[in-house]
């Protein structure tokens, strides 16, 4: 019970903060600006607004989840809230992953709202159905949610500024783990290989997202679900650990 009302309580703030929703707002104007100058300037090419579709997406999620993850997080921190919500739950990891999945709900609903618009509207323009846009909506939302989990883990360890910093450096090292690993492999130094291969496994790999797009593979697009499932319920798990341990 206490589980459902915190996601419950999360999911609402999200959404009364109206993030999302402006979200929305700002992506239906440049995906119709995108179709605009498509038609006027390259010659109706469907890769141009795809394209500039799903980066859109990409980027909308990023300010969303780092966004509603600051103001969820950071609240309570701010406003000397632990003592009222800390004492009332059973556990604190139901507070760590209750305020989680309620930010995830958030970021689910308004990414797959913005790909099913996505989908109709280009069908109506150009008469295809793109349901791939679908499952990229679906890894998108994977995707930062596992960031917000980063987020989560950092927040309850370090300052404002401390988890901005810390997360980012997390963000991009994960997008580019394999030339960190080449770099590293050119050294010939078995000991900074062995330090590194035994760094990266609590490293997010944000890499794998995209191989699903490269593949178009159904086992590729279910391992890279389980891997996302797997490391933000890890971050979570430390995160309420840690919580678990401190004193307000």
């Amino acid at each position: 019970m206490q589980l459902r009302a915190l996601i419950i309580f999360s999911f609402k703030k999200a959404i009364k903060s109206g993030l999302p929703m402006a979200m929305i707002l700002l992506f239906i104007p440049a995906l119709l600006a995108s179709h605009l100058f498509d038609v006027q300037n390259i010659g109706f090419q469907i890769k141009f607004v795809k394209d500039v579709g799903l980066t859109l997406l990409s980027l909308l999620s990023l300010v969303i989840a780092v966004f509603l993850a600051f103001d969820q997080i950071f609240w309570v921190k701010d406003s000397k809230t632990p003592y009222f919500i800390l004492g009332r739950i059973k556990s604190r990891s139901i507070f760590t992953f209750g305020t989680f999945l309620g930010m995830a709900l958030s970021l689910f609903a308004t990414v797959l709202s913005a790909s099913v618009f996505m989908i109709f509207f280009l069908k109506s323009t150009r008469g295809i159905w793109f349901w791939e846009i679908f499952s990229y909506g679906i890894l998108v939302s994977l995707k930062f949610s596992l960031l917000i989990a980063i987020l989560v883990l950092c927040a309850t360890v370090f300052t404002r500024l401390m988890t901005f910093s810390a997360t980012i450096i997390l963000f991009f090292t994960g997008h580019y783990l394999d030339f960190i690993r080449y770099k590293i492999d050119t050294i010939n130094s078995q000991f900074a290989t062995s330090c590194f291969e035994m760094l990266g496994v609590f490293i997010p790999d944000f890499s794998l997202f995209h191989t699903y797009f490269v593949s178009q593979s159904r086992i590729v697009f279910l391992e890279v679900v389980f891997y996302a499932f797997l490391m933000s319920s890890f971050y979570l798990f430390v995160a309420a650990q840690i919580l678990k341990r401190k004193d307000f």
